[in-house]
């Protein structure tokens, strides 16, 4: 083996032991998707086989989990945002269908007893400055602009209606 071949091992082998610290300490401030960190990591400027075998270190010790991830994501946006948009959102993250669906039924089960989107749709009901107190002030015209609006965002038109009183 000749030294240039055993000095570009050597760097190899030093650029990987510091992708791997870059993505431990990356992690330390917050979860990321498979998808997230290997996108941070290219970059960040390391070289697509050398992403393959960090995420694959990384893995091996259960740091990244894509369930995990989709299901925190949910839960700090549920009040706020539609099932169709936090969907949306994940499926950006790179985060597998099935994956979204688990995360969605472990944090929706209760749909029924706490009526999330509706609380969310309240929140946008804010936003345009409409309180339950007026609902009743509104024109038919403009409830179904707010609900066109709603509607667009993702929100099911019969919670829409139930809340709106259309």
């Amino acid at each position: 083996m000749d030294k240039e071949s055993n000095d570009q091992i050597l760097d190899e082998k030093e650029l990987l032991i510091k992708g791997k610290k870059r993505a431990l300490r990356l992690l330390e401030r917050k979860d990321y998707s498979r998808k997230e960190l290997s996108d941070k990591l290219k970059k960040d400027g390391y070289a697509e086989e050398l992403v393959e075998k960090i995420i694959e270190y990384i893995d091996s010790y259960h740091y990244l989990d894509d369930i995990r991830v989709a299901g925190s994501y949910i839960r700090s946006r549920m009040g706020y945002k539609s099932k169709r948009e936090l969907e949306y959102m994940l499926k950006q993250k790179g985060i597998r269908e099935e994956e979204i669906d688990s995360a969605m039924e472990e944090n929706y089960k209760n749909d029924d007893n706490i009526p999330q989107e509706e609380v969310a749709i309240r929140k946008y009901l804010q936003k345009f400055h409409v309180d339950e107190d007026s609902f009743y002030d509104l024109s038919f015209e403009e409830k179904q602009k707010i609900a066109a609006k709603l509607y667009r965002k993702g929100f099911a038109s019969e919670k829409i209606r139930k809340i709106l009183q259309m």
